[in-house]
This record gives structure tokens, C-alpha cells and sequence, in this order.
């Protein structure tokens, strides 16, 4: 007869994948957002060049900063989710 798994194995269920996952989508969506509108990448843009208005506005430093913000809320919310979930869980 097999052991039935308890629920204290070290194995994460599927929503602690989901959240693990989840976690890494933030904290990697917010280093990208808070760096790239400051490089050469965002510059040259295929949609920048076809369309000159939002080459105008991308281009801008304050919608820069706003993305920047963005990615900034988005790499806090990822660490926050990271320090729940290895956090010591309460009784």
C-alpha cells in the first residue's frame, strides 16, 4: 500500500505554483517597465515611425516617467507577493 501524501510535504500545490509564477510576471514585467522607456529600444519603435503622434507623445519624458511609475508599482507588488509567499505561514 502506498503513503498518502500529508498535507505538510514540501511539494507546492497548484495554487502556490500560480502564485510563485505570478510573483516572477511582476517582478519581471517591472524591471522591464521601469528600464526600457529609458533605452535606445523604445526609441526605435516600428509604431513610432508609422504614426507620428505617438512618436510625439512615447518620446515625451513625462509619459516616460509615467511607464517608469508603472513599473515601479508592478516590481513592489512582485516583491510584496514574494514575501508572502515565504513568509511563515500563521497557525
Amino acid at each position: 500500500m502506498k503513503k498518502a501524501l500529508s498535507a505538510t510535504t514540501s511539494v507546492p500545490r497548484r495554487r502556490e505554483w500560480g502564485d510563485i509564477v505570478l510573483a516572477v510576471y511582476f517582478l519581471a514585467g517591472g524591471i522591464f517597465l521601469l528600464i526600457v522607456p529609458w533605452t535606445k529600444w523604445w526609441e526605435r519603435n516600428l509604431f513610432l515611425y508609422l504614426i507620428p503622434f505617438l512618436r510625439m507623445v512615447f518620446l515625451h519624458t513625462f509619459f516616460r516617467g509615467a511607464v517608469s511609475i508603472l513599473g515601479l508599482i508592478l516590481l513592489t507588488m512582485g516583491i510584496v507577493e514574494a514575501m508572502r509567499l515565504y513568509s511563515p505561514a500563521k497557525p
